[in-house]
């Protein structure tokens, strides 16, 4: 630890504490001298045998440089000196979304929609320019002092349309079941597959573990079981979606973003319409009100002649 802190230091970097110890990496609480901001230090230990370990940096830090979207870590520092791996990036004060897998601590409709609606236009930004993520899940998704999310770890993210599968990369929990069985597979349609275990594990608070279970998810989702009972059927639809097996036939993150819109602006239609109806509704029972009280005059009239 002497080492890499006193590499800081060359740096501008005050070593603050360890927040993550890893096999070959280590995430670090760090702080720039010059402007005294606080920040998180990705430290590698770089392997000459392992060509993986140092591709994988040099894809973070291409994908970071290349994207610029408010849901996603900004990049502020990288360098390598002696045999590390040094990347700088912001920090989030309030961790991951992890934090609600297990929890009692349940996410509102509201909530879960916002994260739903930022993560998927930090992958559209991402798609767009071309770079797939290859590894969502909540321990990915940090949450600034604010509450807004932030996608990081870039090391599996892919320039390219198609990828042949390497089994190093594979994060069996959210990874497409594809991955698993074809040799070359569509990057872009397998992040959206793992959006949409991502957006059951938050919402449910309950991990997924296997493909067996991920079976079990599309039967709860359609079934409606008691702990997903407060998740709207909109983002039913939506992790329903993500969660189609057969990648030909899921839908691209941009479908799903259309999904989502489609269903705000249908409800912003509804509830406009409920209040014109309200409207009209008011002006007819007024209409009837007064119409009412001129036949009662008329009535009083005819009956005071009597």
């Amino acid at each position: 630890m002497e080492a890499i802190s006193n590499i800081l230091h060359q740096y501008g970097y005050e070593f603050v504490k360890v927040l993550y110890n890893g096999h070959s990496s280590q995430i670090l609480l760090i702080k720039c001298l010059n402007y005294h901001q606080t920040y998180i230090c990705k430290v590698t230990h770089d392997n000459p045998k392992d060509r993986s370990i140092n591709e994988s940096y040099s894809r973070e830090v291409d994908a970071l440089l290349a994207l610029d979207h408010p849901n996603i870590v900004r990049i502020f520092d990288a360098f390598r000196k002696d045999l590390y791996l040094f990347l700088i990036i912001e920090y989030c004060s309030q961790g991951t979304l992890n934090q609600f897998i297990g929890s009692t601590q349940k996410l509102r409709d509201t909530q879960l929609m916002t994260y739903a609606r930022d993560l998927i236009s930090a992958l559209c930004a991402m798609h767009s320019r071309g770079y797939s993520h290859g590894n969502i899940q909540p321990s990915n998704i940090l949450l600034d002092e604010t509450g807004s999310i932030k996608l990081r770890d870039f090391g599996s993210a892919r320039g390219t349309s198609s990828v042949e599968t390497d089994q190093n990369l594979i994060v069996k929990f959210y990874s497409a079941p594809e991955i698993s069985y074809s040799s070359i597979y569509d990057p872009f349609k397998a992040d959206v597959w793992s959006l949409g275990v991502t957006l059951y594990s938050i919402a449910s608070g309950r991990s997924v573990f296997s493909s067996k279970n991920i079976n079990y998810c599309i039967h709860e989702l359609r079934n409606g079981r008691d702990h997903l009972i407060y998740i709207s059927r909109t983002m039913r639809t939506v992790i329903n979606a993500c969660l189609t097996k057969n990648p030909a036939e899921r839908p691209t993150i941009y479908e799903v973003k259309r999904m989502l819109e489609t269903v705000r602006l249908s409800k912003r239609a509804l509830c406009n319409s409920r209040i014109q109806s309200g409207v009209l509704a008011s002006s007819a029972k007024s209409s009837l009100t007064d119409t009412a009280k001129f036949i009662a005059q008329k009535n009083r009239n005819s009956y005071s002649g009597w």
